[in-house]
């Protein structure tokens, strides 16, 4: 499911940023397929998540999730992927 949801969300997110429409106008046809993406990426996360519940080896323990510490170390570490990536994004727009 990640095969499909994690690049049909990052396909998502370049496509809007390519996306200009003009000055306080919402051109509706360019944005259709960066929503159909964005919803069809979240929509294989979820199932994800659902499939991965009921098996009976996954591929990641959703109970480690329970523990506080794992949590924060999972979110301090999307958090500083986010900066990095980021940075390097804006980086290259610059030189």
């Amino acid at each position: 499911m990640q095969l499909v949801g994690f690049p049909t969300r990052i396909g998502g997110r370049v496509t809007g940023e390519r996306a200009d429409p003009p000055e306080d106008v919402c051109d509706c046809q360019q944005m259709w397929p960066i929503w159909g993406a964005l919803i069809t990426a979240g929509l294989a996360e979820i199932v994800l998540i659902l499939v991965e519940r009921r098996t009976s080896s996954p591929m990641l323990p959703l109970e480690l999730f329970s523990s506080s510490t794992f949590s924060a170390a999972n979110v301090v570490g999307l958090l500083l992927n986010f900066g990095f990536y980021g940075q390097l994004f804006f980086i290259n727009l610059f030189f």
